[in-house]
C-alpha cells in the first residue's frame, strides 16, 4: 500500500481559507481523508480534555490551553467536543490561520471567523485514475480542449466505483479494497450516527433507506417514492421516520443531494424544484446493494447510474477549487441537464453524462436546447457545454459541444 500522502483538491482550498479565517472547519464523511489533509498544513495537533465538554462556556484558562503550540493548530473529530468550534473562534480573535478542525457529523451554525470547507471522497484525478489532461479551470477560461484519450476501461471504472474514493483503500489488493465502502458505512453507523439520535437506531431503518436511495440515485425521487422503494425490501417506513433518516444521513455527509437550477428563461416554462438524489460516493450504493464490479459490467442500468454518481462527485470536487457549486436542470417539458456548474462571478457551464460517444448525440442535443432556452442576455452564454463520457477521446463536436472522458478531467 502506498505510504506517502495523496494530494487532494482540498489542499489549496484549505491554504486559501486559512489566509482569511481564524478557524477552518473541514467537514465530510468519515474516512474521506479530512484529518490526513489537515495534518499536511497544521503545525501542531491538539490532544486536550476540554472542561466544558459537558456543558458551559470556555473560561480564560481553557482559551489559553487551546492556544498552545504553533499555528495552525489541528483538532480532529470536533463534533465530539461540545463548544470547541466557538472556543477556537474566540481564541483566534482577529488572527487568521489559527485552527483547523475536522468533523464527520454536521454541527449547527458557526459564528464569525469560522470558514466551513466541504471535503468529499477522492475524485478519479485524486485517486490517480484520471490523467488530468483537461482542467475545469482552463475550460472556464476559454482554453483549448486537448485531444486526450480516456484513461479507464469499463472494467477499471467498475472496480473504481465499487472501491470508492476512500484514501485508506487505495493500493490494497482487490478483496480488501472492495470492502472499504462497507467498512466506512459500518463505522459511521456504529460510531458516528449514535450522536444524532432518531429512529435510525434500528439498523433496519438506515439499511432500508440507504438501499432505497441507491435505487433512486441521480433521480428527482420524492420522499414518497423513496418510501415506496424501501417497501420493496418489505421494510415499510413512515413519512416521519423517512424524513428523519434522510436528515441524519445528510448530517453525516453520506448524502449530498444536487439542488435544482432556476435560470432566467426566454419563454415561460415551469421549472422542476426537486433536488436530485445523490450519495457521497458510488461505492456506498454498491456496499448496501451488494454489487461487485462484475455485477456492474453485466447491468448497464446500474453501471450508468453509478457512473453519473461518480461524475457528480468529481465535478463537485473540481468546482470546489473554483468556489463553484453544482446544480441540475429539469423543466416541465422534460428537458434536463445532469449538471450545471455555477461560479461566483456568474459564469456557468452545463454538462450531460453518457457512457460512450453514441450516447453523446442525444446528450449534446439537450445541452444545445438548454442553451437556446436560457435567457443569455441576462445570464450570459455558457463558458462551455460538455458531455462527460466513460470512453472515447476528448474532442469538440461540430456543433461546439465538448465530449470529455471523465478520466481525463481535473480541477
Amino acid at each position: 500500500m502506498r505510504a506517502e500522502y495523496w494530494p487532494r483538491a482540498a489542499d489549496g482550498q484549505l491554504k486559501r481559507a486559512l489566509q482569511h479565517a481564524g478557524v477552518v472547519l473541514i467537514e465530510g464523511p468519515n474516512g474521506c481523508g479530512k484529518a490526513t489533509t489537515a495534518a499536511q498544513t497544521a503545525r501542531s495537533y491538539l490532544h486536550l480534555r476540554y472542561p466544558w465538554h459537558r456543558g458551559g462556556d470556555p473560561g480564560p484558562s481553557d482559551l489559553a490551553a487551546i492556544r498552545l503550540g504553533p499555528a495552525p493548530r489541528m483538532f480532529s473529530g470536533a463534533e465530539a467536543v461540545s463548544g470547541l468550534t466557538a472556543a477556537a473562534a474566540q481564541a483566534a480573535g482577529s488572527r487568521t490561520g489559527e485552527f483547523i478542525l475536522t468533523q464527520s457529523v454536521r454541527s449547527g451554525p458557526v459564528g464569525a471567523g469560522v470558514c466551513r470547507l466541504r471535503m468529499r471522497p477522492m475524485s478519479f484525478f485524486e485517486s490517480g485514475e484520471s490523467s488530468g489532461d483537461v482542467s475545469l479551470a482552463d475550460l472556464f477560461e476559454g482554453g483549448p480542449l486537448p485531444e486526450a484519450p480516456a484513461e479507464l476501461t469499463a472494467a477499471e471504472a467498475a472496480f473504481a466505483m465499487v472501491r470508492g474514493g476512500w484514501p485508506g483503500m487505495l493500493g490494497l489488493e482487490e478483496p480488501a479494497a472492495l470492502r472499504g465502502a462497507g467498512e466506512q458505512l459500518g463505522t459511521l453507523v456504529g460510531l458516528k450516527l449514535g450522536r444524532l439520535g432518531g429512529p435510525w437506531r434500528d439498523a433496519g431503518h438506515i439499511g432500508a433507506m440507504m438501499r432505497a436511495l441507491s435505487r433512486c440515485l441521480v433521480t428527482c425521487a420524492s420522499l414518497d417514492a423513496i418510501r415506496a422503494s424501501a417497501a420493496e425490501d418489505e421494510f415499510p417506513v413512515s413519512e416521519q421516520t423517512a424524513a428523519q433518516c434522510l436528515a441524519v444521513l445528510d448530517a453525516a455527509f453520506l448524502t449530498e443531494d444536487v439542488p435544482a437550477w432556476h435560470p432566467p428563461l426566454r419563454t415561460r416554462t415551469v421549472l422542476r424544484v426537486q433536488p436530485k438524489r445523490q450519495l457521497a460516493d458510488p461505492s456506498l450504493a454498491c456496499a448496501v446493494m451488494g454489487l461487485s464490479p462484475a455485477d456492474l459490467l453485466s447491468d448497464v442500468l446500474w453501471f450508468t447510474r453509478l457512473f453519473k454518481c461518480a461524475c457528480l462527485r468529481d465535478l463537485r470536487v473540481y468546482a470546489g477549487c473554483l468556489d463553484g457549486e453544482v446544480l441540475h436542470y429539469r423543466d416541465a417539458s422534460g428537458l434536463k441537464a445532469d449538471a450545471v456548474v455555477m461560479l461566483p462571478d456568474g459564469r456557468w457551464a452545463a454538462c450531460e453524462m453518457a457512457l460512450d460517444v453514441l450516447g453523446s448525440e442525444p446528450a449534446a442535443a439537450r445541452l444545445l436546447k438548454l442553451r437556446d432556452k436560457v435567457d443569455t442576455g441576462e445570464l450570459g452564454l455558457p463558458s462551455f457545454l460538455a458531455v462527460l463520457t466513460l470512453s472515447g477521446e476528448a474532442h469538440v463536436r461540430k456543433d461546439g459541444v465538448m465530449v470529455i472522458p471523465i478520466s481525463v478531467l481535473k480541477y
